[in-house]
């Protein structure tokens, strides 16, 4: 590299390769760009491409068209790199589809060219692309993880597996192939070796962090609870703002049944990002399970500030309304609900309760029948069989009396009453 290269832009790159890029930018700000060799400047723009300055790429671009042939090989994989950096797919392959008809794309070109197809969401067209690549240099191990990701994401586990382990073959050392296998052990349910592929990383690196979270989740799936949650309690040291990892460590401590500390992390969450929904949401729960009504109440008002239409939201609101006694307005929380799902099978039993307590039992056999069609439950029939007795429709409500004893025979209270009903009946007919 040192002898293509004057020594200026070949100390920016090693800079760049060791992620000194504050000190390559202002290097690159200071420099006469236009007095460089065609070379250094088109090194230039990939320099700014990869701090993800595209303007400034762009405008070094500008400079060597002038002076260089618009399909110069090397300018076009910088135009279609920008092209893919600004989101513009279609543009970026149709730059490298060129390149390919001028017979000079090498192995990193059907790398490039993959990406942009997976990135495109065509993850087969993609494996067709990297696998090119490998016919032209089986070398190189990240051609063969690139792989890998591509059958992962197709569905091909068996395969991706087998070009995870080719990666490793031809560098042990890195991590990422490591933990990608593991992931993929993971998916096809080798769970012993998705912890040997974790603790191959951490053996290494007690402290990569990736391997600690991975191997904390797949602990956690195998119910061993205190030991996932000691990897993920200590990867969420290293990133104490991850909120990803912390909601992670909250479920933890939840199918460990340890509100008070999943309770204790949720707070955690909050005042870091005040308004991260999945956690006002969980915290919200857990209030509404303590009965902490003036808590959840507020927790959950922030909530539907962030999300008005989330109906899990809207429905533990309404909870939270009928607890404080609040009929009227529970009622109308309710009914705002019930339009958009009315066959919630929860939002039936709350509201036909409601319309009872509000006196309007017409309504609360509505709301019963309605929840009766969703699933036989003997507790919503003996209600309704009330509501009914209580309009004097006699017969419905033994009707449902007797449904209720069919689905279960233990009910003695509900034989005396089947009795009584069965007298004022037969007092009617005489």
């Amino acid at each position: 590299m040192k002898k293509d290269y004057s020594e200026t832009i070949y100390t920016l790159l090693l800079q760049l390769e060791s992620g000194e890029y504050e000190q390559v930018l202002d290097q690159l700000r200071g420099m006469d760009i236009p007095a460089l060799p065609v070379n250094e400047r088109t090194e230039v723009a990939r320099i700014y491409l990869t701090l993800g300055f595209i303007e400034d790429a762009k405008n070094v671009i500008s400079l060597l068209q002038e002076e260089e042939d618009l399909h110069s090989t090397d300018i076009q994989r910088i135009q279609a790199e920008i092209e893919y950096k600004e989101g513009n797919f279609d543009n970026a392959l149709g730059i490298m589809h060129e390149l390919l008809e001028t017979n000079q794309a090498d192995d990193y070109d059907m790398v490039f060219i993959s990406q942009i197809y997976f990135d495109d969401g065509l993850p087969e067209v993609a494996q067709r692309y990297i696998q090119k690549a490998i016919q032209l240099n089986s070398t190189v191990p990240f051609y063969f993880y690139q792989k890998g990701l591509y059958e992962f994401e197709m569905g091909i586990i068996k395969n991706a597996l087998q070009s995870f382990q080719e990666a490793i073959q031809l560098d042990t050392e890195e991590p990422l192939y490591h933990l990608a296998l593991g992931e993929a052990y993971y998916s096809a349910g080798q769970f012993d070796e998705a912890s040997e592929e974790y603790d191959e990383v951490l053996m290494k690196n007690p402290d990569q962090e990736e391997a600690l979270y991975l191997k904390g989740l797949l602990l956690i799936q195998l119910s061993d609870f205190s030991e996932g949650i000691r990897y993920l309690t200590k990867v969420s040291q290293l990133q104490p703002e991850n909120l990803e990892i912390l909601i992670s460590l909250v479920d933890a401590y939840e199918r460990n049944h340890d509100h008070s500390h999943a309770q204790s992390i949720l707070e955690r969450i909050l005042s870091i990002d005040e308004y991260y929904l999945p956690a006002l949401k969980r915290l919200g729960e857990i209030y509404l399970y303590q009965e902490e009504w003036q808590r959840a109440k507020e927790v959950l008002n922030k909530a539907l500030e962030i999300d008005p239409d989330d109906m899990t939201l809207q429905v533990m609101y309404a909870k939270i309304l009928k607890a404080y006694g609040d009929v009227q307005e529970a009622i109308q929380q309710y009914e705002l609900i019930h339009q958009d799902s009315p066959y919630e099978e929860e939002i039936c039993e709350n509201l036909g309760e409601l319309y009872l307590r509000a006196g309007d039992v017409n309504k609360a056999i509505e709301c019963y029948e309605t929840q009766l069609e969703i699933i036989q439950d003997t507790k919503i029939m003996n209600q309704l069989a009330a509501c009914y007795a209580e309009t004097k429709q006699y017969d419905k409500a033994l009707s449902w009396i007797e449904q209720s004893l069919l689905l279960d025979h233990s009910q003695e209270k509900l034989r005396l009453i089947r009795e009584q009903m069965s007298d004022i009946l037969k007092n009617q007919e005489e």
